[in-house]
């Protein structure tokens, strides 16, 4: 793996310069907090009444409200849900505020379920760097949270889930933390010394986690209300990035029907890497159950490689894991010989569906 120490080799495969995206998302999150801090809202939006928040969106721009809706889960003053669909649960209406999130503004499902939002009288704010959801947002009168251009949208969840925290402390939906944005920052800048392309495979833990999962099936375990959402960005950013399959197991779901599945297909099982995502947020009840389950998997898999966030607050341990993980995801890409950063497969299919 001395080739992942070679610039010159990563600038050539990194032509889109995901890496520098990686690099600068601390300055990301400080302008998206200003994003947030700066949005003019109307005063229908301050009204103190809202039952429900509903979150509309689809793939890298969703995630954004992955990690919200996780991160809201016992600070929230109402329910927050996440919809990944051309429909709207029957529930929404004048009570609802729906925050519509899609980078490049074009998602179909998520155009066609915010015009189902519109209809049934929620009040919407859209966040997107323009497209047919900017053109709506505007037409409607709607707020709009402008994002820059420029970024894949799994490089910009910084922009994608910052600001709506910002906006949904402003409305009381969701309670501030003192000093989050400070730790959140010294945490990141902290792991992005240790993880960057200058930093050699032997010191490098992101290098190094991507060499286990070379030419391997990565299994990705998440515990409910901590590091699920995270496991879900890792399989999602190995798919992207990687061009490589992975899989995603919340604990403790997995515990009542994955943990059967250990008898057969054994010789496939040895090519299997599962990566526990850890927190120290996670209960006594939780930590007992990933140390359980690790001893009962040990032995069916090739390896298990357990991770634990970093941060004073929940919100650098969150994206803490994250960050490391979209290294992890971008130095496998680059050992498989593949560039990160395009999605063919995807925009071919989302022309396919446009005839």
């Amino acid at each position: 793996m001395l080739f992942m120490d070679d610039l010159e080799y990563i600038k050539s495969l990194d032509s889109q310069n995901m890496l520098e995206d990686l690099k600068n998302m601390p300055s990301q999150i400080r302008d998206s907090w200003l994003l947030g801090q700066d949005l003019r809202l109307p005063a229908c939006i301050h009204q103190n009444y809202w039952q429900q928040v509903l979150f509309i969106g689809m793939g890298g721009s969703a995630i954004g409200g992955d990690l919200i809706s996780g991160y809201a889960r016992s600070l929230a003053s109402i329910p927050i849900v996440l919809n990944r669909s051309y429909t709207i649960p029957a529930w929404v209406n004048e009570r609802t505020l729906a925050i519509i999130i899609s980078y490049s503004g074009n998602t179909e499902e998520t155009v066609n379920a915010y015009q189902l939002a519109k209809k049934a009288g929620a009040a919407c704010i859209a966040v997107s760097s323009g497209g047919e959801l900017g053109e709506l947002a505007k037409s409607y009168g709607d707020s709009l949270l402008e994002l820059p251009k420029g970024l894949p949208p799994r490089a910009a969840i910084a922009y994608l889930s910052i600001p709506i925290l910002v906006i949904l402390n402003r409305l009381d939906i969701l309670s501030a933390r003192r000093n989050e944005l400070p730790d959140l920052l010294k945490t990141l800048q902290g792991l992005i010394n240790k993880v960057e392309p200058e930093v050699a495979f032997e010191e490098n833990p992101a290098k190094k986690l991507a060499s286990s999962l070379f030419n391997k099936l990565p299994v990705i375990w998440g515990g409910t209300g901590t590091t699920d959402v995270v496991a879900k960005r890792w399989q999602c950013q190995i798919n992207e990035n990687a061009k490589s399959p992975a899989i995603t197991s919340v604990l403790p779901e997995a515990n009542h029907n994955e943990i059967l599945g250990r008898s057969a297909l054994s010789d496939m099982r040895k090519n299997w890497v599962i990566v526990v995502l850890r927190d120290l947020g996670d209960s006594i009840k939780m930590q007992k159950r990933f140390d359980l389950s690790k001893k009962i998997w040990q032995d069916e898999v090739g390896e298990i490689l357990e991770i634990w966030s970093v941060g004073a607050s929940p919100l650098a341990r969150l994206f803490y894991l994250i960050l490391l993980g979209d290294y992890v995801s971008i130095y496998l890409a680059l050992m498989y010989g593949e560039n990160p950063a395009p999605i063919d497969m995807i925009e071919k299919f989302k022309c396919d569906l446009a005839k």
